[in-house]
């Protein structure tokens, strides 16, 4: 999935201006002639960005002029030589068609040898929200979700396919605190289009089906207020390639012996200068993860065309770091802070299961997968893996479901237990929560839509830890 998204309060409004080329320098050169010419610049005001390729259209009032013109790199244009009068201005992208919007047409007077300028852009992104979602609430901080479903073999554009967005929600109420899947459902038009409005902030799984062909559930993050557009290819027969690289996050140096997987199809290693590549990769877009020892994982969506795509640069951060990080921002959830919430929640919420020091150090493990061998509402071989009978929303399952692990409040998406017990001793733990599969849980410790419970694990202090063997 090809993607751009930034924050609503992130756009700064564009605003079209008409001055002489004179007072704008860093515009092309244009050269002189006996006409007038209209010049200017076209941006992007939801990337913040100049607009390439960006096809510039320019017609006399009378519609005795017409002409065409490329924007470039620069998202800069220039049309010279026209007869003065009065002409309207618009533009047309491949951007404009994701987002279902028509550029504004502008209109500007020239005179016999005057040189005028024009910015044209694409609508904002709290336009777009507005005039899709009909939402000009300035509490409302939900994120819109826009794009084009197409098939990967010739990209031609799928009408009719069902897109769908669904996420856990828990609720309280006078019946206590339940937690269900909420549903949003779009079908594309004639052009492929689709609009989700309304999603909330956090991890959502997003799905696509058109009679017989689909594109699995994928996992994508959205912050608040955050326009996310892009192109969905629905799975196809056929098969494409894949290749990238990957890096450190803290040194840009290349990651020998990462794990690439496209899921529901092949697996390799990265090689000694961190590249990877995958054949025989079945056409559509699909989740690719990256893992490696003492990293956080990377799982995020790719295009699997016939035409190989363009390599894909991943930068994996240490568990640590995102952990350094979690210190840095939100200290509240480290040391006495995070056992006070800890002691709050044993004795006032009755949803989980909870161990202390002791009784942690009555377990003697070796390493912290041990736990979870005699914990309640694990399988019992030291893995993440929580016993069955939960609920997606649909009905009960009983299948074993990879438990949500946080470490000192912070999710650790995708983690193992080997790569758990690298980055946990045994002596640091000061504390355990558990929450079963299928049961409520604390809303900090609800994320994604897996449905399953949660290891909730907290550490000493920095400075009283125990150092990691050798």
């Amino acid at each position: 999935m090809r993607t751009l998204s930034v924050p609503f309060r992130a756009i700064a409004l564009i605003f079209v201006a008409v001055a002489p080329l004179a007072a704008a320098a860093q515009e092309p050169s244009v050269r002189p002639t006996s006409g007038a010419t209209i010049s200017g610049r076209v941006m992007d005001s939801i990337a913040v960005a100049p607009l390439a390729e960006a096809m510039v259209q320019v017609m006399s009032a009378d519609r005795q002029t017409t002409r065409s013109v490329m924007s470039d790199s620069a998202g800069a244009f220039a049309v010279p030589e026209l007869p003065a009068g009065r002409y309207t201005i618009g533009f047309l992208h491949p951007v404009l068609e994701v987002l279902g919007v028509d550029a504004p047409l502008r209109q500007v007077d020239v005179n016999e040898g005057e040189q005028a300028r024009i910015e044209l852009a694409v609508p904002s992104a709290s336009r777009v929200r507005t005039a899709l979602c009909r939402r000009s609430d300035p509490a409302d901080s939900t994120a819109l979700f826009i794009g084009i479903v197409r098939d990967p073999r010739d990209g031609t554009a799928a009408a009719d396919a069902s897109v769908v967005a669904q996420w856990l929600e828990v609720t309280f109420g006078t019946g206590g605190i339940q937690q269900g899947v909420r549903r949003i459902t779009a079908t594309t038009g004639p052009n492929g289009w689709f609009a989700l409005c309304g999603l909330p902030p956090g991890t959502i799984s997003v799905s696509v089906r058109r009679g017989t062909d689909s594109i699995p559930e994928m996992d994508l993050e959205v912050g608040p207020l955050e326009l996310r557009r892009g192109d969905l290819y629905l799975n196809a027969p056929g098969n494409g390639r894949l290749r990238g690289k990957v890096v450190t996050a803290d040194s840009a140096r290349p990651l020998a012996g990462a794990r690439v997987a496209v899921e529901g199809g092949p697996e390799t290693q990265t090689n000694a200068q961190g590249e990877w590549a995958l054949a025989d990769v079945p056409l559509g877009t699909r989740m690719l993860e990256i893992r490696a020892l003492g990293y956080y994982p990377d799982r995020r969506p790719v295009d699997v065309l016939v035409d190989p795509a363009a390599p894909t640069q991943v930068a994996l951060h240490t568990f640590q770091a995102m952990l350094d990080a979690v210190r840095v921002t939100a200290t509240r959830l480290t040391g006495e802070a995070a056992l006070s919430g800890f002691s709050e929640r044993q004795k006032g919420s009755g949803m989980g299961r909870f161990y202390d020091a002791k009784q942690i150090a009555r377990r003697n493990p070796i390493v912290t997968s041990d736990l979870l061998r005699t914990m309640p509402g694990f399988r019992g071989d030291g893995s993440l893996m929580m016993k069955g009978n939960f609920s997606d929303g649909f009905g009960n399952f009983d299948v074993d479901c990879s438990a949500e692990v946080y470490v000192d409040g912070h999710l650790m998406r995708g983690i193992s237990a080997d790569e758990l017990n690298g980055l946990v001793m045994p002596e640091n733990i000061v504390a355990i929560e558990t929450y079963s599969a299928g049961s409520p849980k604390p809303a900090q410790f609800e994320s994604g839509m897996s449905g399953c419970g949660a290891l909730v694990i907290w550490q000493k202090p920095m400075n009283e830890r125990v150092r990691r063997r050798r």
